[in-house]
């Protein structure tokens, strides 16, 4: 008759829901080393969202900057129901995106 015997427990025989989950280790990614740079970049502060609808493109203020550079720059003439939020052709929307750029803003 064999006695069991009480071996400690390692971290990898605990099951996951009593351990702290913060502690699992992370499994490794295979990204490329230009991806993981980009990932740990510091993200620029986003002052207008950009929104691809096809035949409209939608741009959105996200901050005080951009709505002060809209009310300055664009005409409340026409289609802006959701006005600072601007609705615009497609054929239109490079060159207020380049003139956003230009002024500074940082456009997603």
């Amino acid at each position: 008759m064999s006695a069991k015997r009480n071996l400690p427990q390692s971290e990898s025989t605990v099951p996951l829901a009593k351990r702290d989950r913060k502690s699992v280790p992370m499994a490794p990614t295979k990204a490329s080393p230009a991806a993981f740079v980009r990932a740990n970049l510091p993200k620029p502060n986003v002052d207008v969202s950009v929104e691809n609808h096809g035949s409209i493109f939608l741009f959105r203020p996200l901050g005080p900057k951009a709505e002060a550079w809209i009310e300055e720059n664009v005409s409340r003439e026409g289609f802006h129901p959701d006005w600072p939020t601007l609705v615009v052709e497609h054929r239109y929307a490079r060159s207020l995106a380049e003139g956003m750029t230009r002024d500074g803003l940082v456009l997603r």
